[in-house]
């Protein structure tokens, strides 16, 4: 079946690559005869299963490289439909490799993820303010914020509750001290 047109009259005409051309008598297009990689296919097996980027090269037969291209574009995958509520914000990124990543917000009671965005890129401010936006669009009232210490994100959002997470405070304050203290007074 054509890929272009839809038609059955199609013939093979030769090889490329291991692959088998196609020649459709309708349309008079060429064509490969496997099927073509989408972005939502990419996107869609990305966010709902449990498959790292490797994984899905292999499953799909690209490259890593293709993948990373493929979630890192501007589509972006229609979330499920938001239900509005009050939420607390739970947002982070989290990198695979040195420049590719999710920036990701999360309801702190369900753990449901309410936007993200795959970036290609460090993290900035803009993109914590479009999530934020995001969801103010969509109905969500924002009770307050939960997030790690990224410079000038807190005087961003200065009109929300913000703290910072669990994590991001003890390594903030495992900087300041030292986990095997000489002294009596720092052991106790």
């Amino acid at each position: 079946m054509c890929f272009y047109c839809g038609s059955h009259r199609t013939i093979k005409k030769g090889k490329d690559n291991g692959y088998q051309r196609w020649f459709c008598k309708d349309c008079k297009r060429y064509f490969m005869g496997r099927l073509r990689l989408k972005k939502e296919d990419v996107n869609s097996a990305y966010s709902l299963g449990n498959l790292t980027v490797s994984d899905l090269a292999r499953e799909f037969g690209v490259s890593t490289r293709t993948i990373h291209r493929y979630l890192s574009s501007e589509y972006k995958e229609n979330l499920p439909k938001l239900i509005s509520s009050n939420v607390v914000v739970l947002m982070d990124a989290t990198y695979w490799g040195r420049r590719f990543g999710v920036v990701i917000m999360k309801d702190h009671i369900s753990g449901r993820v309410l936007w993200y965005k795959f970036i290609d890129k460090k993290e900035t401010i803009a993109d914590y303010r479009e999530g934020i936006s995001y969801l103010e669009l969509h109905g969500y009232n924002v009770l307050g914020i939960v997030s790690d210490g990224l410079k000038g994100l807190r005087q961003e959002f200065y009109q929300y509750r913000f703290q910072h997470c669990q994590f991001h405070q003890v390594m903030t304050i495992r900087t300041k001290l030292t986990l095997h203290p000489k002294l009596q007074a720092s052991q106790e």
